[in-house]
């Protein structure tokens, strides 16, 4: 019973440090896109400077 627990322990561990992964990929997505977003704005001021 003991090493069962431990083995099922063990796999709940592996499951959160995945999830944990996935939570950074995302995070580095939203950074693209707010730099997506900076570069946008960047060139529609570089737009009405040139108006």
């Amino acid at each position: 019973m003991r090493k069962k627990a431990n083995y099922k322990e063990k796999l709940k561990k592996k499951k959160k440090k995945k999830k944990k992964k996935k939570k950074k990929k995302k995070k580095k997505k939203k950074k693209k896109n707010e730099k997506e977003k900076q570069n946008g704005q960047v060139h529609l001021g570089l737009k009405k400077l040139m108006k």
